[in-house]
């Protein structure tokens, strides 16, 4: 791993109590060190307008990396959207990740012919020396939630992302726990071929997580750390196994409070009350700029998928030592009963921290901090 972006100053800024005055540095130049190749089709044109836009990088040509002009997961979907509205055309968000300079998105854009291949990868940031930090996606399937905790978490750790199959138009979804486990083992895999490894998974990504850790160690992999948030054993439901329309029901009910919409102000029709909390939440930071009700309408999916994954899987035993992060805070209605009994599924050690939120409030930027200070802590102890 090497810093995007290296800048000579004659000496650092200090605030009046001797500590590093970060606002006081220069920023750094992104684009510097690439040859500022220009454009030579429309696309290619277009692409470098929208890459300054989004990045606010004044001169780039067609060979500089979206993200090592300082591009980040939730900037990379502004882009996605960006490049909709202006071209009616879609493209994957993971074409960036694969393709992240204007020349060779520009191939896959002009060449109809070419078919994205899945990944689940999800780049959240990629610089620092220590052992990545593996992020599973929760129930809807996003990976982009762990974008404000890797902001937060040590800048010497390099931090990925794993989203969901099926998000994507034309996506089978998997079937299992375990398939998503061997083929997000074989995407780690493909970044760091050695270990040990660091993986983190919130509610569902927490079994999925577990999953994982088993397959890779299966391979004769170690992990480090296995950080489970808020994710029980076993869950059971007083009304039996929630139906479609259940989950629905609660996702924009949670959605419409959370947002403060008024009682009788959502829509009554599904898909309009599920854009009406797309726009909101949009609005208030909690989605990025661009995201399309396709994909919120997948990631419904994920949501009804979930409870089914959970019943059918059986928990293995690793040999990680887990970090637990509990929600201490019990929701005032809620129909859902889960046990952790996480000593039963690793030959380890288990260690709890208890955060004061309810369960979907954990990756809110007040929880965040708190779960990123003790988790960077955690990381830097010796593991077991």
């Amino acid at each position: 791993m090497v810093p995007a972006a290296i800048v000579s100053v004659a000496a650092l800024p200090l605030t009046p109590n001797g500590k590093l005055d970060r606002k006081a540095l220069p920023d750094p130049d992104f684009a510097a060190g690439t040859a500022l190749v220009p454009p030579e089709t429309e696309t290619q044109a277009l692409l470098c307008e929208l890459f300054q836009e989004v990045t606010g990088v004044a001169e780039l040509g067609v060979d500089h990396d979206f993200f090592e002009l300082g591009g980040h997961s939730l900037s990379a979907m502004r882009l996605v959207a960006n490049l909709r509205r202006r071209t009616g055309k879609e493209i994957p968000l993971r074409m960036l990740f694969e393709r992240p300079s204007p020349r060779r998105l520009a191939t896959f854009i002009d060449d109809g012919s070419l078919v994205p291949s899945y990944t689940p990868l999800l780049p959240l940031r990629r610089t620092g020396k220590q052992p990545p930090l593996f992020c599973i996606h929760p129930a809807y399937g996003l990976a982009i939630c762990y974008q404000t905790l890797a902001d937060q978490l040590d800048a010497d750790i390099p931090v990925w992302g794993l989203q969901a199959r099926g998000l994507e138009s034309g996506e089978e979804p998997h079937a299992s726990i375990d398939h998503m486990a061997e083929a997000y083992a074989e995407a780690i895999l493909s970044v760091e071929p050695h270990g040990p490894y660091r993986l983190l998974g919130w509610s569902l990504g927490g079994h999925i997580a577990h999953a994982v850790a088993c397959a890779l160690e299966a391979r004769g992999r170690p992990v480090s750390h296995l950080v489970l948030l808020d994710t029980p054993t076993a869950v059971s439901y007083s009304d039996g196994l929630p139906t479609e329309q259940d989950i629905d029901a609660d996702v924009l009910k949670h959605g419409a409070e959370e947002l403060g919409f008024a009682p009788g102000e959502m829509p009554v029709e599904r898909d309009q009350a599920l854009e009406a909390i797309m726009n909101a939440a949009v609005a208030e930071g909690f989605l990025p700029e661009g995201v399309s009700l396709d994909v919120m309408k997948n990631m419904m999916a994920s949501f009804h998928r979930a409870p089914t994954l959970v019943q059918r899987h059986r928990l293995g035993r690793c040999r990680a030592p887990l970090i637990l992060f509990v929600a201490g805070v019990e929701p005032e209605e809620d129909d859902v009963e889960g046990e952790f009994h996480w000593d039963r599924h690793t030959s380890s050690t288990v260690n709890t921290v208890t955060i004061d939120c309810p369960h979907l409030q954990m990756m809110y930027s007040e929880n965040v901090g708190t779960i990123a200070r003790e988790l960077t802590r955690l990381l830097a102890s010796p593991a077991g």
